[in-house]
């Protein structure tokens, strides 16, 4: 994930000028996570693989996908399969930390 995020950098935040980095950080981070997430756990492949979210599932997925817990949850989100507010509920969320 960390190779990915940065060749997304490279990718969509070439030209972004110190100023703007201090200013739109967040929303920098965020882009690049997003482009890492979707290289790495594409939209029509990845969810069909993550019928039932559980943390069983996303421990196997870990090994097949080489992308931790936490950064699939956070693809699950971003691709609606599960809401936000259960992005931290047990038995997924909470046990991450671990992962």
């Amino acid at each position: 994930m960390d190779a990915a995020h940065e060749m997304a950098h490279a990718v969509l935040h070439r030209n972004v000028s110190e100023d703007g980095l201090r200013k739109d950080l967040k929303a920098i981070e965020s882009q690049a996570f997003r482009l890492a997430s979707a290289f790495l756990l594409p939209s029509t492949t990845y969810p069909h693989e993550v019928r039932h979210p559980s943390l069983a599932t996303l421990l196997s997925l870990k090994e097949r996908w080489r992308v931790s817990i936490k950064a699939q949850i956070k693809r699950l989100v971003d691709l609606d399969i599960i809401p936000p507010e259960h992005a931290t509920d047990v038995p997924i969320g909470n046990q991450i930390r671990t992962y």
